[in-house]
């Protein structure tokens, strides 16, 4: 299995002890990584179109990653209750609030069915599933409604291979990965993954 959703609890708790965002050295999942291809050009890494997907919104809308082609997307893989996550949304806010070129697609990860898999589900310290209540009301604390919220149900997950709660990847026009960010983003790898989308 890609991801082992106890080390990523550790290491987000590690992210939110330290009391700081990532700097822009931050180590990125990239194409010289050894990253695996799911299809021949196709993977969750940087300098590889992203895996397409099509998931259901909070408020009934059918997505897919396709559908956004022609805008830069910021993929945004979170949970309700993580510390680090609503410094993160509220500097996505603030940077994508006046960019309708830009497609913001929030995807809550600590579902029931994602913790049923990893084991994790009424597991003691293990903070509780969270579901499109949860969620709406996260967006609406420090995120904004124009967003497209999803909560997952493993698919997603397994195939962009999560590692890390609060992990950020911003998708080119084109649909190429051009950042990828296993961790809490900051403004300057915001600013730097919007560059490298051609903005």
């Amino acid at each position: 299995m890609g991801i082992v959703l106890p080390a990523a609890l550790v290491g987000l708790l590690l992210y939110a002890g330290r009391g700081s965002a990532p700097t822009p050295t931050q180590p990125f999942i990239a194409a010289s990584a050894g990253c695996k291809e799911l299809r021949p050009g196709i993977a969750p890494c940087e300098g590889y179109i992203a895996p397409d997907f099509t998931a259901l919104t909070i408020d009934g809308r059918q997505l897919s990653l396709s559908s956004l082609r022609g805008k830069v997307v910021v993929l945004w893989f979170m949970a309700a209750w993580c510390p680090s996550c609503a410094g993160v949304a509220s500097l996505l806010q603030q940077q994508l609030a006046s960019r309708p070129d830009v497609a913001a697609v929030v995807i809550d990860m600590w579902s029931e069915v994602v913790l049923r898999q990893y084991g994790l589900l009424n597991s003691p310290g293990s903070p509780a599933p969270e579901g499109p209540a949860q969620l709406a009301s996260f967006l609406r604390s420090y995120g904004s409604s124009s967003w497209y919220a999803v909560v997952d149900t493993y698919d997603l997950t397994r195939l962009y291979r999560l590692k890390l709660v609060d992990t950020t990847l911003i998708i080119d026009r084109q649909g190429k990965v051009v950042l990828r960010g296993d961790g809490p983003t900051s403004p300057q790898l915001l600013t730097l993954g919007l560059q490298r989308a051609g903005l």
